[in-house]
């Protein structure tokens, strides 16, 4: 019976991402180690003939300080990632790839370019980025850049981080509702309490899009603590928490993710967490 059949389930069995929490920034005042530092937006325009697929996007490292000040570059719009984190090469320009990137007939799309500081950036470095044009399916009816103010990084004590450990799944995996297809393990370090407002999931397996739906965390005791997501995107979802989770030093917090489980049984679910700003975290302040 088709609703019976099983879903390939690839799990790791505790092994450990360790993700550094972000440090809060003023505009154009970055301490080291700030994860998710805007540096500019491009309105990308598509004429009136058709939509136009973006592909890629190349931009240009400038400014006094060290391209290695950065760990990695993406590109983002809203809440999504649309291309995975890059280095900043010293002398070439940027190419990241896009990831389902549409820009439709007569309208507009803003992107915007993001950073992560390495916690060992060179204090008082400056620096700014240049859009210098995109790869499409089609021409482009404009584009326009709103730069962020150029970059000063300022010295910063050590941050706290998340330790991200995912744990095998012991049931086996069917077609149908209410499927648990991860439990994560996270774990606190550092001397403050951080508070963690929202998770991306990447899968490194098959399944996408709707093959998983209404997809939600919960605490190990069944109790939901996260809004739902009606389906992936592509093969991302983000879970945004009902209220910020505190996660206090060396704690450990035992959650399960449950979706409705659509996908043939070809498709295989392999998570992973892709960026270390995929867990967006900020330390407590205040009591």
């Amino acid at each position: 019976m088709e609703g019976m059949h099983r879903i390939a389930l690839s799990t790791v069995v505790f092994v450990s991402l360790v993700l550094q929490a972000p440090v809060v920034f003023s505009q154009g005042i970055v301490p080291q180690g700030a994860l998710r530092v805007p540096l500019l937006t491009v309105r990308l325009k598509a004429g009136c003939s058709s939509a136009v697929q973006v592909t890629s996007l190349q931009f240009k490292h400038e400014g006094k300080g060290a391209t290695s000040d950065f760990l990695r570059v993406y590109v983002m719009t809203g809440e999504r990632r649309l291309s995975n984190g890059q280095s900043v090469p010293r002398k070439q320009d940027i190419r990241l790839r896009m990831r389902g990137v549409e820009i439709p007939r007569c309208g507009y799309t803003d992107v915007s370019l993001y950073g992560d500081l390495s916690p060992s950036a060179i204090s008082m470095a400056e620096h700014r980025f240049r859009f210098i044009g995109a790869t499409t399916d089609g021409a482009l009816d404009g584009t326009s850049t709103s730069q962020a103010s150029p970059l000063k990084v300022t010295p910063h004590s050590t941050s706290p981080s998340v330790t991200v450990s995912f744990l095998t799944v012991h049931t086996t995996m069917t077609y149908g509702e209410g499927r648990t297809v991860a439990r994560i393990l996270l774990t606190g370090a550092g001397s403050a309490t951080q508070e963690i407002s929202a998770i991306t999931f990447t899968n490194d397996g098959s399944a996408a899009n709707s093959d998983l739906q209404n997809i939600f965390l919960e605490t190990a005791d069944r109790s939901p603590i996260s809004t739902v997501s009606e389906h992936m995107d592509g093969r991302t979802v983000r879970i945004v928490f009902h209220t910020p989770m505190e996660l206090r030093r060396n704690q450990s917090l035992l959650l399960q993710l449950r979706a409705d489980v659509r996908a043939s049984r070809t498709h295989t679910i392999q998570w992973t967490i892709e960026e270390p700003s995929d867990i967006e975290t900020a330390e407590k302040t205040g009591r």
